[in-house]
């Protein structure tokens, strides 16, 4: 099964003109060694926008600041160990910090060429950067190096709803791949890999998070039987938990079960990154039906109050984002290198 992904994942990756060599550790931006905060642009929006830092509890800040120092502790006594590598960057990237996450994940990838887990979240952070093609090259490599080992979970462990989730780094991989397929507008690829996240789907919590993603995609990719074949499986009876139930309701608003009202309050924004994660899964869904029924006005109105949260390293942001740009006929510019002080380099 693995080998006929791959090769179906090759054919895809040269449809799509993604570069299958990036630049790595050549063209690396400075690494920060102080994370204090100073009002610098984290990153950057698809059309070239200053992303900051977003809202956090003072607890939550402080955590965040600690995990940063602690880790660049445990990665500069241990050079030659990957797991410091990758919790260093992951410290980073929890906080937004995106291009100072691959930096570091540069400096692992030419150290570590052969570890899968280094290009997975190397793909990650290049997601929440806007490098789409960048952020797949990286994920078909994590894929390659994965292809003989079975139920994967990676080096370093998953935290908070993601250790609950449970997933292998297999389904992570398939589904990062897809959702940069799908921000990228390439949703007939993006099936695709939605699809295979199925195929590691095991238990019922990962597959009503890969029916989430499969639904959307496939509804709007003109996949019409995939998208009927998962609203069947969909009922107000299936059990889920609580971390999880924002994406099911949002297949049963998109089945027609639940009301918007019922669904979620746009009024109502989110004070931290943990209360915009369930009400971004359940906004977006609200996108995804009005670009169904080609109301496209309506879905730009929802976009637009998504993107006024300011969560914008969440998945269903990013996809808003992207989504308002095409509803505005605004060309998503390619870049290999996203320079955050305002500065972008075409392909």
């Amino acid at each position: 099964m693995n080998k006929v992904i791959l090769s179906l994942l090759a054919i895809i990756l040269m449809i799509s003109a993604c570069k299958n060599d990036p630049k790595g550790a050549q063209q690396m931006p400075p690494e920060a060694t102080d994370p204090a905060r100073s009002g610098e642009a984290y990153s950057m929006t698809l059309d070239g926008k200053k992303l900051m830092e977003w809202n956090e509890p003072a607890e939550i800040k402080a955590k965040n600041d600690a995990a940063i120092s602690n880790t660049r502790t445990r990665y500069l006594q241990g050079l030659n160990d990957v797991t410091r590598y990758l919790e260093y960057a992951k410290s980073y990237l929890a906080d937004g910090h995106v291009e100072n996450a691959i930096s570091i994940l540069d400096k692992a990838a030419a150290k570590f060429e052969n570890t899968a887990d280094v290009f997975y979240w190397r793909g990650e952070a290049k997601i929440k950067g806007r490098q789409f093609a960048e952020a797949n090259s990286d994920f078909w490599k994590a894929a390659k190096l994965m292809e003989t080992q079975q139920g994967y979970k990676g080096l370093v462990r998953l935290t908070g709803i993601d250790s609950i989730l449970n997933p292998s780094l297999h389904y992570l991989n398939y589904q990062g791949m897809g959702m940069s397929y799908q921000a990228a507008g390439e949703l007939n690829s993006a099936d695709k890999m939605y699809e295979v996240c199925g195929d590691f789907s095991t238990n019922p919590d990962l597959w009503t998070v890969s029916y989430y993603y499969q639904y959307q995609n496939y509804a709007r990719s003109g996949n019409e039987t995939g998208a009927k074949e998962v609203m069947a499986t969909v009922d107000k009876s299936k059990q889920t938990l609580p971390p999880f139930k924002p994406y099911l309701d949002a297949l049963l608003y998109w089945k027609g079960d639940i009301a918007e009202d019922d669904l979620v309050d746009l009024d109502q924004m989110p004070h931290s990154s943990e209360e915009a994660r369930p009400w971004l899964i359940k906004a977006y869904a609200l996108v995804v039906k009005a670009m169904i029924e080609k109301k496209n006005d309506k879905a730009l109105e929802y976009c637009n109050k998504i993107l006024s949260c300011g969560y914008w390293a969440q998945y269903p942001y990013i996809l808003a984002e992207s989504d308002a740009l095409r509803i505005r006929k605004i060309q998503i510019p390619k870049t290999d290198v996203i320079d955050i002080r305002g500065t972008s380099k075409p392909n």
